[in-house]
């Protein structure tokens, strides 16, 4: 139950903060190709700075108790799962 809910919420933040990632394409992976474009990296590299960007925050919220700048309770902890989901997407995409 409790991993349920926790599913849900993330499908709710990829909802809301999708439209970011797809940069109007409707591609959730092209966010992290055009950052990659602009500084010579593979998406892939930009993905993971992405990712330990979320998750210096979850460290930071556990070993401190607070939020610094991300809203934990606001679906922070849900975001390094939603990147890596569509990361894995990415390569299902490009492994058909």
């Amino acid at each position: 139950m409790i991993a349920e809910k926790f599913f849900e919420r993330c499908l709710e933040v990829s909802k809301a903060k999708g439209e970011e990632y797809t940069i109007g394409t409707g591609e959730k992976f092209k966010n992290f190709e055009s950052v990659g474009e602009r500084l010579g990296l593979s998406a892939e590299k930009v993905l993971m700075v992405y990712l330990l960007k979320h998750m210096d925050s979850i460290r930071y919220y556990i070993l401190h108790g607070k939020e610094a700048q991300m809203k934990v309770s606001m679906g922070g902890y849900s975001m390094p799962l939603i990147i890596w989901c569509y990361y894995m997407a990415s390569c299902m995409k490009n492994n058909t």
